[in-house]
């Protein structure tokens, strides 16, 4: 009995030792801290998720081996398949886009060896099915929604027709050859309900928006994707649908500023994607959209004069906008009428290596609070012993190719931070930044020739 009292006792004055070390005391500022003494943490509470964007397949299922200057062949193709299911499984993207152009050139030079030219309608028309159904199965596989926009080559009536070809009774689109699949697209939505994307837009011209993270009335703002159809704005679009083009570019652009209208009414979020981007092609020069006295809209504004317009009155809304179409790694910045730095334009590299490319596919980072985009990953694939290969390291990131991203919310802060201005030099500190990888990393560079590619003006 004695002794219990005794070990009670030793207890208790331990435990009154402990509080007294522990209790909380007010601390002298002029007393220099402890470096032993623990210390407070901020810590980052910042949650990012990921989505995935491929784009420019041209696949050319005639020709099993490609080297560049070709488009893709069923080697390449396959291990193309095999590298998007890996990311997917390894990065757990939350959803993925494709960006546009499903079949091989009709000019392709490899093609032209392989297939008499009278059978190469019927043989473009078999890649847009086969390749559709490829990522259709991808989709399904891995259960990860797939979102499609139309390219300038995947018109049944050929490249730069629109998206739907009217013959009789008839409505003929690129998803009419996936034959197993045709119902299912624009978007493969493995098994979430058709309700779960609220999908709004117009069927015959190609354009939609979605919600593909499905809409929550718990989260502070959901994400909306406005998939344009932009080749309906290139200066070599051709109607099959028996809409005028002008009027076809009108009811476009009317849509879009009724969707960025209802995103800031209801406090969403949105990313816009396109195939074809607006300003010019830092290669050659020339500009993507047509801009001649008679394409003009309706309020006498050009089509890249109402683009910038919206990105500029919903820039609280709008946190990236998507493009492809050069097969390039590339940006373009955005800048409203008073020169003042509003988005990113982020390209997309094809999978085909016809303009001297290597392949390649991006993994974006987004902050999951205000769906800003922070990073993005481009892994690629180079060209060894006959073969296009992708390696697990084969990968660059937009934070280890641009300076500036240090303390950065944003991508678009980053480039802010190197420069925001439209001067000559301003712009050629990016692009000296960007052509590092611009040809997606080929030992043989691709040249940007025309600084002035890397900015949207209202007035180009």
């Amino acid at each position: 009995m004695k002794n219990r009292i005794q070990n009670l006792l030793i207890l208790s004055l331990i435990l009154v030792i402990c509080a007294s070390s522990f209790s909380c005391k007010e601390k002298n500022p002029s007393q220099p801290e402890d470096e032993n003494e623990e210390k407070l943490i901020d810590v980052d509470t910042t949650a990012t998720a990921t989505f995935m964007t491929i784009s420019d397949i041209h696949l050319d299922d005639a020709v099993p081996s490609v080297d560049y200057g070709c488009d893709t062949g069923t080697i390449l193709w396959n291990s193309a398949q095999a590298k998007f299911t890996s990311l997917i499984k390894e990065k757990n993207p939350g959803f993925i886009l494709y960006l546009g152009d499903l079949p091989v050139h009709s000019d392709d030079t490899c093609l032209g060896k392989k297939v008499p030219q009278d059978s190469i309608p019927s043989r473009i028309h078999g890649d847009i099915g086969s390749v559709l159904a490829g990522l259709r199965a991808i989709s399904d596989s891995t259960n990860v929604p797939l979102l499609y926009l139309p390219g300038n080559n995947d018109g049944y009536g050929g490249d730069y027709a629109s998206f739907s070809y009217i013959k009789a009774q008839d409505t003929i689109t690129p998803f009419t050859l996936d034959t197993q699949g045709t119902k299912d697209w624009p978007i493969i939505k493995g098994t979430k309900q058709t309700s779960y994307f609220q999908r709004e837009g117009n069927a015959t011209l190609g354009y939609y928006s979605a919600y593909p993270l499905g809409k929550d009335s718990t989260r502070a703002s959901n994400l909306k994707v406005i998939m344009l159809n932009t080749v309906i704005l290139s200066k070599r679009y051709f109607s099959e649908d028996h809409i005028n083009i002008y009027t076809a570019a009108q009811d476009q652009f009317d849509w879009m500023g009724g969707q960025l209208a209802k995103a800031k009414a209801n406090n969403e979020k949105v990313i816009i994607a396109m195939h074809i981007p607006p300003g010019r092609d830092g290669y050659h020069g020339k500009k993507f959209w047509r801009e001649s006295t008679a394409d003009t809209l309706s309020n006498g504004k050009t089509y890249v004069d109402q683009f910038v317009t919206f990105v500029d009155d919903y820039k609280e809304q709008v946190t990236g906008i998507m493009t492809s179409h050069t097969h390039m790694d590339e940006l373009k910045r955005v800048f409203n009428k008073n020169n003042e730095l509003i988005e990113l334009c982020i390209s997309t590299p094809g999978v085909t290596v016809n303009h001297g490319n290597n392949p390649g596919m991006k993994v974006f980072d987004y902050d999951t609070n205000t769906y800003e985009l922070t990073n993005y990953t481009t892994s690629f694939a180079s060209r060894e012993a006959g073969a296009f290969a992708f390696k697990k390291d084969s990968l660059y990131t937009f934070n280890s190719t641009y300076g500036g991203c240090t303390g950065a919310k944003s991508m678009l802060e980053c480039i802010g931070n190197i420069s925001s201005d439209v001067t000559p030099a301003g712009r050629q500190a990016v692009v000296d930044l960007m052509q590092v990888n611009y040809n997606v990393r080929h030992e043989v560079p691709a040249t940007y020739n025309d600084a002035i590619g890397l900015d949207v003006l209202p007035n180009m």
